[in-house]
């Protein structure tokens, strides 16, 4: 079944026309008026009772000019823009499909575009339809945009298996898609039982994977709501469409026990041998664009983190934050240490910054790791104070509000981060920031 929405572009002999430059009568017999219209993109659909939303779209357009369109807030309902009349190509450069779980509540779901580039032609008065069209997980997704009339659409078509079910050939199994990041499909299933030792998720025996529950990786039973856990044990939540089969209770309520960390071979935590960082990463709240997030090294030798921060504007308290942090290599023990110290050059404009550690017990199991523990619904790291440019020292005792651990706890460290907090009061001027981040270390100041 398809839900058809419409997309509209009318030029200027229609009467919904859009006044612009050109649309009207006050240009003289030999003069040349050029003509646009409007373009309007729906981002909300609904098939068999099920309420679909594109979020994070952008869609560009190359003609006589060239044009562009994004989504900012999952809030809206439409894009629109305008283009003249002529030959476009229209490119689709970001989206993310999410579906409605029945509580008004929007889920990602795992969506391939099977194209992303349209040709169309605009002209005055005239219509035109384009498609997106995306293959996903059970799920077949249409978009139109164009120079006039899109139709979107959602089409159920079956499922290639059944997410930890019992419907694949044997030797093989179904693991959800969030587990792999990958389509729904039959995967070979390994030999290493629950409960053993395992180096690689694809050791593990169906509907199992390997984690590492602070004493070694071993094989740990997948549970949802169609493949409950064996033996009385709980299906302790993990990734958006599958949990992992444990007791509840476990180390500040995350329902398993913190990795165990080591010292890091160095204080310095980027660049040096012996150092706990392997990387940077940046992250926003849904409707804003993370930072644009780059390493350098210095003549002196030390690593600098460069930052660009442009993310938008909100007026959602809840999701006005970006930021960027380093991500360890291993579960580091850095309680021999009271901090860490770091300075901040550049440009903060109107965003407010702070400094937090990412620690396994608040470190979400779905997307921080394989030595993040958090399970539960809301997994928050601690955080500090407001901190401004200059030289920094954060001691970890001044860190806190995480969630489920309030507190910092040095013992069990997967990373750090920094977060740029963004106004909210539709008055103050958009957060940008241009910052450089170096001498980054563990200390004991």
């Amino acid at each position: 079944m398809r839900s058809a929405l419409s997309m509209s572009l009318f030029g200027c002999a229609s009467a919904a026309a859009v006044m612009v430059a050109g649309c009207g009568n006050g240009a003289g017999a030999n003069e040349h008026t050029a003509n646009t219209g409007a373009v309007t993109m729906p981002l909300t659909t609904s098939t068999n009772g099920v309420n679909y939303r594109l979020t994070n779209v952008t869609v560009s357009f190359e003609g006589a000019t060239f044009a562009s369109v994004s989504e900012t807030n999952p809030d809206e309902a439409v894009l629109s823009t305008t283009l003249s009349t002529g030959n476009w190509t229209a490119f689709l450069t970001s989206f993310a499909l999410e579906k409605d779980d029945g509580t008004g509540n929007f889920q990602p779901v795992s969506a391939t575009p099977e194209n992303t580039v349209v040709s169309f032609i605009v002209y005055d008065g005239a219509t035109t339809t384009i498609e997106f069209r995306f293959q996903t997980d059970g799920v077949i997704v249409v978009v139109g945009s164009g120079s006039v009339n899109v139709v979107t659409g959602v089409d159920t078509v079956p499922s290639a298996c059944t997410p930890l079910g019992t419907d694949c050939p044997t030797g093989t199994w179904c693991p959800p898609s969030g587990l792999t990041g990958q389509p729904i499909a039959c995967v070979p299933a390994g030999a290493v039982a629950i409960g053993q030792p395992c180096t690689s998720p694809a050791d593990c025996v169906a509907n199992a994977s390997c984690f590492d529950a602070g004493s070694g990786p071993v094989c740990t039973a997948l549970c949802s709501t169609t493949a409950a856990c064996a033996g009385g044990a709980t299906c302790l939540p993990a990734g958006t469409d599958y949990g992992i089969c444990g007791t509840p209770g476990g180390d500040a309520g995350s329902g398993l026990p913190s990795c165990s960390g080591t010292p890091p071979g160095s204080p310095q935590l980027l660049g040096t041998p012996g150092s706990a960082g392997g990387g940077t990463y940046g992250y926003a709240a849904p409707g804003l664009v993370a930072p644009t997030v780059s390493t350098a090294v210095t003549a002196m030798g030390d690593t600098q983190i460069l930052v660009s921060e442009n993310p938008g504007t909100t007026t959602d308290p809840t999701n006005a934050f970006t930021g960027f942090g380093i991500y360890f290599l291993s579960c580091v023990d850095a309680s021999a240490f009271t901090g860490v110290e770091f300075t901040v050059t550049g440009s903060l404009g109107t965003c407010a910054l702070n400094f937090g550690v990412t620690q396994s017990d608040d470190g979400p199991v779905s997307n921080s790791g394989a030595n993040a523990r958090c399970t539960a619904a809301t997994c928050i790291s601690p955080s500090g104070p407001p901190i401004g440019t200059g030289t920094t020292v954060v001691h970890f005792s001044d860190l806190g509000m995480g969630t489920p651990d309030p507190r910092a706890t040095p013992g069990s460290l997967i990373g750090i981060n920094w977060n740029l907090e963004v106004p909210t009061d539709g008055v103050t001027a958009p957060c940008v920031a241009n910052i450089t981040v170096s001498g980054i270390s563990f200390t004991n100041d």
